[in-house]
């Protein structure tokens, strides 16, 4: 196992020591500590510790998940092999430090010490030794407010990353920072000592042609991996999926015990929990058949997958430890050599490798390198994916934290460098978005960019071969989001919108109409608003109702039949609510319902001051009592589904007796004590109008559809009505 120069030193003093002291074989010692799964973190380096620190690793080490999931009597030998080492690393830490002081002091040659050794315990003085250089100042301000003070801390974060997060130096100079800060890293290995493996964890890279041997009992079975094949009591079968796994347990349990398996079939092993295994087909939403008449719920998530295999063993008599699953991971990256007769735990997973400053940095190297071969016409996704071996979360991941990286196309990239003029183009970019910006009011749409690129960056675009519009939005996405070109930074959504800051209204069409009503400061038009969104370059067929949502929401409301009102120019609260309650109530004093035409003007001046000195209408105090019910009050419509420009027939209160149109009729014939008598349906109709109930041409030919209720018998024609109003 190569562990860099102090680590081998360590390790070799260290055999040396139990040697020495014949307690017990070093080597046997050594094949413990090497089975730990986070002993790879730890590196030997406990004699830079004081013992308090050093007893806290090796609690962090044996408080571990992975630790406590080991057997028993492994756990007992790595705790005694520990115990060695703490000891080991007590007498040899008292050593070293009198040696450094006295290096420190003259008194010793400072060359005595390994160079690790004195590199090391100088950095874990203070990051300000290392980083005492003026052109670190921002960096190392940045880590004190992080709270980031050690050397420890800075090799669990990936600096690159780290510097583009918090926008630190010039582009430019970033990798320069970080190079000259790694050879100042004492025991940094080598771009040739680090390759890339991630395994799950529990897992042993063995000889299998790169795959990786697992089995039933492991703590954690990760759905990063890709199992390949299942051998089971020593029968071999070849497997696509998790739920292929569950199928091959099925079949070795009922060729080994066809008798429980048929006790197993339709029983629910947990009281109140579905049964494993059925003869019923239609029993699970994903039943598969492993046996003649039998079928089990292979449900594809593979954690319920391992649950059922291991409950199915348990009942069948088959050990767990004789299940292996032979997986290949799906993103192959992560984790530091080992020598090649060695087999090494591994104990790494994505956030992991994510995270690793040496990891991360080697990772971003190969695929800038990789996607700056494919030039201008950029390397897509795919590619990416088949060179690192890796899924496409863990690619787009890893080219979202590289600011280097430019997508150019969908899930198509170029590497910065690759762009001809590219400073050029971001500040033509920013010089039209801040234009536009301007213009309308803090919003433009990819369709407004491209229209104003082609006519002043034509040249430089074409050039490039970026002469599309979802080319130039996602290049501008780069400069002003990812990249912060210039210290400028722009809000981008769903491909197509772009705002100065984050807007105070949802980031869709419905936003923008928002939006436009909220520049007008007025009353607006469906026609107004939608020739908004035509010049900004969106054409939405039926725009009153997908994105205005009139009749459905209450974002808009209908002011006349032409125009609408922003909900929130109200400024509605409790106290609006309970002025228009009682302005209500004292209309209704002595009435069961109140016809909408008949409200006279004056009233309408009594309740809360309208926006831009608006006056009440109607239809807006249907609208609001609409969508606004703790007024207590509604309107009951001629028919269900009119438009919303229609005004309803009368109002009433919420818990009114009166519910219908049938009843407002009703309660009108027996107000002006109209007699039974069969009447036309348009002369009823005409006699409705005249009361104020029914305006214009309003249901003409569905007097019928509108009442339809025993209290009104129709002739066969429809076209007479019998009136039993006091019915």
């Amino acid at each position: 196992m190569s562990l860099g120069v102090s680590a081998n030193t360590n390790e070799s003093r260290f055999k040396k020591w139990l040697f020495s002291k014949k307690l017990s074989d070093p080597n046997q010692v050594m094949k413990h500590l090497y089975s730990i799964p986070r002993f790879m973190k730890i590196e030997f380096d406990f004699i830079h510790l004081s013992p308090s620190l050093m007893k806290n690793k090796v609690r962090e080490v044996i408080s571990s998940p992975e630790f406590r999931s080991m057997p028993t009597l492994e756990q007992f030998a790595i705790i005694d092999a520990l115990r060695l080492y703490e000891k080991f690393c007590s007498e040899e830490g008292s050593e070293l430090e009198s040696r450094y002081d006295s290096a420190k002091r003259g008194t010793l040659s400072a060359d005595s010490l390994s160079t690790a050794e004195c590199r090391e315990k100088m950095v874990s003085q203070s990051l300000e030794t290392l980083l005492q250089e003026d052109k670190y100042r921002p960096l190392l301000d940045a880590f004190k407010i992080d709270g980031i003070t050690t050397l420890e801390q800075i090799r669990n974060i990936s600096i690159l990353q780290y510097m583009n997060r918090k926008n630190i130096y010039p582009l430019k100079e970033r990798l320069e920072i970080l190079n000259s800060i790694k050879k100042r890293f004492p025991n940094e290995p080598s771009s040739k000592e680090v390759q890339f493996i991630l395994a799950p964890k529990d897992a042993f890279v063995q000889k299998n042609a790169g795959l990786v041997v697992m089995d039933l009992a492991s703590e954690e079975i990760l759905s990063e991996v890709a199992p390949v094949r299942s051998v089971v009591s020593n029968r071999s079968f070849p497997v696509e999926s998790w739920s292929d796994v569950l199928l091959c347990v099925c079949s070795a349990a009922i060729q080994k015990s066809p008798e429980r398996i048929g006790k197993l079939a339709d029983t629910p092993i947990v009281r109140g929990e579905c049964p494993l295994i059925s003869r019923n087909k239609n029993a699970f939403r994903f039943s598969k058949e492993f046996a003649d008449g039998f079928f089990v719920n292979a449900d594809p998530d593979v954690r319920n997958v391992v649950r059922s295999a291991q409950s199915i063993c348990l009942h069948t008599g088959i050990p767990i430890q004789e299940v292996q699953i032979y997986v290949r991971p799906k993103f192959s990256l992560g984790m530091r050599t080992c020598s090649s007769n060695s087999e090494v735990s591994l104990s790494r997973n994505r956030d992991d490798i994510l995270n690793d400053t040496t990891a991360s940095y080697h990772l971003s190297e190969h695929i800038l390198d990789f996607i700056k071969g494919y030039g201008v016409q950029g390397a897509s996704l795919q590619e990416i994916c088949s060179n690192l071996q890796c899924t496409r979360a863990v690619a787009s991941e890893l080219i979202a934290s590289e600011i280097l990286i430019v997508e150019i196309g969908r899930e198509k990239y170029v590497h910065r460098s690759a762009i001809v003029d590219a400073d050029k183009i971001a500040d033509g970019l920013h010089r039209i978005l801040e234009r536009l910006f301007e213009r309308f009011d803090g919003y433009v749409s990819a369709r407004l960019l491209y229209n104003a690129v082609r006519v002043e960056l034509m040249i430089p675009l074409n050039d490039n071969g970026f002469d599309d519009i979802v080319s130039v939005y996602l290049l501008a996405k780069h400069f002003f989001s990812k990249e912060q070109y210039r210290g400028h930074s722009f809000v981008f959504s769903n491909g197509t919108h772009i705002w100065y800051k984050e807007p105070s209204y949802p980031k869709t069409m419905k936003g923008l109409a928002i939006h436009f009503a909220r520049m007008a400061k007025n009353i607006v038009s469906g026609e107004e608003c939608d020739e908004f969104l035509k010049r900004l370059g969106f054409n939405v067929p039926n725009f009153k109702q997908t994105v205005m949502g009139i009749g459905r929401e209450g974002t808009f409301l209908q002011y006349d039949r032409n125009h609408y009102l922003l909900d929130e120019f109200l400024q509605i609260n409790e106290q609006w609510i309970k002025h228009i309650s009682g302005c209500l109530s004292r209309i209704f004093d002595g009435n069961k319902f109140i016809i909408l035409r008949d409200i006279r003007k004056e009233w309408y001046s009594s309740l809360p001051e309208l926006p831009f000195r608006l006056e009440w209408t109607a239809l807006l105090l249907q609208e609001v009592l609409r969508f606004h019910q703790d007024i207590g009050y509604r309107s009951i419509p001629a028919l269900s589904g009119q438009r919303t420009d229609t005004l309803h027939a009368a109002l009433v209160p919420l818990q009114s007796e009166i519910a219908t149109f049938a009843d407002v009729v009703s309660a009108l014939l027996q107000e002006r004590r109209e007699p039974r008598k069969r009447v036309s349906a348009e002369d009823l109709r005409q006699f409705l109008k005249q009361n104020g109930v029914l305006e214009g041409n309003e249901l003409v030919g569905s007097m019928h559809k509108a009442l339809d209720d025993f209290r009104f018998a129709w002739s066969k024609d429809m076209r007479t009505v019998l009136l039993n109003a006091g019915v």
